[in-house]
């Protein structure tokens, strides 16, 4: 795993940069020193690129990416578009308006007006 901090000693921003091709850089976290966070909460998030981060746990900046990976628009847009929940999301709309939509139309709906297109 390679990872990539910028600074200009206000902004800092850790990438994760895949070992893929092609390569990709994505945002893990950014912190604004000047932005409206707490401290405590910019200490926290800043704690992670800590020396004494990474002797407690050298896993803990990964499990973070892990974290902000698994939760992703697109992991979630098609966690939404998978088989079991447009079946559970048409049984459900059967339920409450009693009209039965199929579910390649429901899909189709859902892909075009609910998920953002960066989500696909």
């Amino acid at each position: 795993m390679s990872w990539v901090i910028l600074t200009n000693g206000q902004d800092w921003e850790t990438y994760h940069i895949s070992d893929r091709t092609p390569i990709s850089a994505d945002l893990v976290f950014a912190v604004n020193l000047l932005g409206p966070e707490t401290g405590a909460q910019k200490a926290s998030t800043l704690f992670l690129l800590s020396l004494e981060a990474m002797k407690r746990d050298p896993a803990v900046i990964q499990e973070c990416w892990d974290r902000k990976a698994a939760t992703s628009p697109r992991v979630l847009g098609s966690a939404l578009l998978s088989e079991p929940i447009i079946t559970a999301l048409r049984r459900k709309l059967k339920s409450a308006t009693g009209f039965n939509v199929d579910d390649d139309e429901l899909k189709r709906l859902v892909r075009d007006t609910v998920i953002r297109p960066e989500a696909l």
